[in-house]
């Protein structure tokens, strides 16, 4: 499921039409950080940059992620 605005997509279908209705975007990388996480198979990584959707006005974002491998 996806939650957008508010509003609930559900299935792979769904959730696609509404992905794809929202514009094209193009993401400008500005800062990669990698970290250890708290075990020796984790690795938490900080991004941030800006996000165009349809060359329209830059967008900030900041992300975090943690990956696992199992």
């Amino acid at each position: 499921m996806l939650t957008f605005e508010g509003q609930q997509h559900m299935g792979s279908e769904n959730i696609m039409k509404k992905l794809l209705s929202v514009g094209k975007p193009a993401h400008d990388v500005k800062t990669m950080d990698v970290q250890p996480g708290p075990t020796a198979s984790t690795l938490i990584i900080f991004v941030s940059g800006t996000v165009r959707i349809d060359n329209g006005n830059p967008l900030h974002f900041c992300e975090s992620f943690q990956l696992v491998s199992t």
